[in-house]
């Protein structure tokens, strides 16, 4: 039997889990020993990266419904 997933929490885990990881991170790199700048030209990269992986993951999963699969979080 296949179980039914709600996608709508599915994607609220999905969103919520990842707000948490970027506050974690910001917070990390906020509360290190470095100046200032140093500082924020870290936030500004890891930032970036993070905007990068989320655009491609938000492309990926929209790809998935225009084609009709079931949107759900895959192990990698």
């Amino acid at each position: 039997m296949k179980k039914e997933v709600n996608s709508n929490s599915t994607s609220g885990f999905g969103v919520g889990f990842l707000a948490g990881a970027i506050v974690g991170l910001v917070a990390g790199i906020l509360l290190a020993p470095r100046p200032g700048g140093e500082t924020r030209q870290q936030i500004r990269e890891k930032a970036g990266a993070a905007v990068g992986k989320i655009r491609e993951r938000v492309g990926e999963l929209r790809e998935k419904r225009s084609q009709g699969q079931d949107i759900v979080d895959e192990e990698e």
